[in-house]
């Protein structure tokens, strides 16, 4: 069965659907539709240095067909300066980190006053640091995308036959290997691996003269006749063909 694809993008989900229900031709049907976006209503974040710069970081993560629609600063760019006590600059540095929010970096550590060394260890004192903290400005932009779906379509009356297609298991009277007839229900007619599948399937096909199923690409005779092409049953040469509901129960059992 030949199965196509199309695609849709509009401002809604609604949108979206109708326009993919208008792209498809006349004698198509839809076989599934896979929404790839919704078009709800999101938000990015960007953080820089300054405000200008924390916008052009949210920017360029936006989807390329989004809407914007709202723009806020959450926290602007400044400083501001903490004391920390520490044996050392770098241990200052490690817990002033500590003490920070996730938009905010240490910028300079600076000794105030020196501790004293103590005699070993004894009546030792931290020095005391003082931190030097940019907050860094952060913004959110609000934004909308396209809603997108994508769907599977075929022609309709390939769809109708595949949908009425049953498998029953049945033995090959050739190689007496099991194998499987694909039936359509309720039409009469037996559809052989030549006609519908691709023939890696090596479905098999019924003989209405001798009654028996043989594998339709193995173990049945082809005859071409013109641009057409026949198989026949190797037990009594007859082209392979129709198969009632009642042969369908006897192969079976």
């Amino acid at each position: 069965m030949t199965v196509q694809l199309i695609e849709s993008k509009a401002n809604s989900l609604q949108e979206a659907r109708e326009s993919l229900r208008s792209q498809i031709p006349k004698g198509f049907r839809l076989l599934s539709e896979e929404v790839i976006e919704e078009g709800l209503l999101k938000s990015i974040s960007g953080t820089a240095g300054t405000v200008e710069a924390a916008f052009a970081d949210a920017q360029r993560l936006l989807p390329p067909d989004a809407d914007v629609v709202e723009k806020r600063v959450l926290k602007e760019c400044k400083q501001r300066a903490m004391t920390v006590d520490a044996l050392d600059k770098e241990s200052a540095k490690t817990r002033a980190k500590a003490q920070i929010g996730d938009s905010e970096q240490i910028i300079a550590v600076d000794l105030v006053t020196k501790g004293r060394q103590g005699f070993f260890g004894i009546g030792q004192t931290p020095n005391r640091y003082q931190c030097q903290v940019m907050q860094l400005a952060v913004v959110k932009i609000h934004y909308k995308s396209k809603a997108k779906l994508s769907a599977r379509i075929s022609n309709a009356k390939e769809i109708a036959r595949y949908q009425n297609i049953e498998y029953v298991a049945a033995q090959c009277s050739e190689c007496r290997k099991e194998g499987r007839l694909a039936v359509l229900r309720g039409h009469g007619v037996m559809i052989g691996g030549y006609e519908l599948f691709d023939p890696a399937y090596n479905l098999m096909t019924y003989c209405p003269s001798c009654s028996r199923a043989v594998h339709t690409i193995n173990c049945a005779k082809l005859l071409s006749a013109g641009t057409r092409k026949f198989f026949l049953c190797p037990n009594c040469g007859q082209p392979l063909g129709p198969i009632s509901d009642t042969d369908i129960e006897r192969l079976v059992r």
